[in-house]
């Protein structure tokens, strides 16, 4: 089920029903980028099922899943049409864009080219046991998991303190 696991130690928390932690999770699921977005996160159902819980629990343990979507231009590709751009600008008024001129034409480029970027989707499986004060997470670097714990924290609330467990 997990490939990689970080393990943290629950300091504190005073966990929610399940209907009220369902209803917390279905608040902030999951939807798709849209054509200008770079990025969207949200809760899933843990076993993909469609329709089914987001939250399930098993002798006194939950099971979630966080879906995090990013749509990301080429540099590449961005810097070539932003060059020829630029060239044209050029040609046109004798005179080069510089500094915010430029970054505006950047950032112009990357808002068309949006729509037709690929998004790249990855699910995080989390894993809860509030009676021996744990949370795993599947991933594989801290850096990864503080955005999750980030939203863990948001959605479970009651006072969610964590801290890495020490081996």
């Amino acid at each position: 089920m997990f490939r990689n696991a970080l393990i943290y130690r629950i300091a504190h928390w005073e966990p929610p029903g399940l209907a009220e932690l369902g209803d917390r999770l279905e608040a902030d699921r999951f939807i798709e980028c849209g054509a200008t977005q770079t990025e969207a996160a949200g809760w899933i159902e843990p076993r993909g099922e469609r329709h089914a819980a987001l939250a399930e629990a098993f002798a006194g343990r939950l099971i979630l899943k966080l879906c995090r979507e990013t749509k990301a231009v080429p540099a590449s590709v961005v810097r070539s049409l932003l060059e020829e751009r630029l060239d044209a600008i050029e040609q046109q008024d004798g005179r080069r864009p510089k500094g915010r001129r430029a970054r505006e034409l950047k950032e112009e480029i990357v808002q068309q080219l949006l729509p037709r970027a690929f998004a790249k989707r990855r699910s995080t499986l989390i894993w809860i046991d509030p009676g021996a004060r744990w949370v795993v997470i599947d991933g594989a670097s801290a850096k990864q998991a503080d955005p999750i714990l980030t939203r863990l924290t948001q959605v479970l609330a009651g006072g969610l303190r964590l801290a890495p467990l020490q081996t």
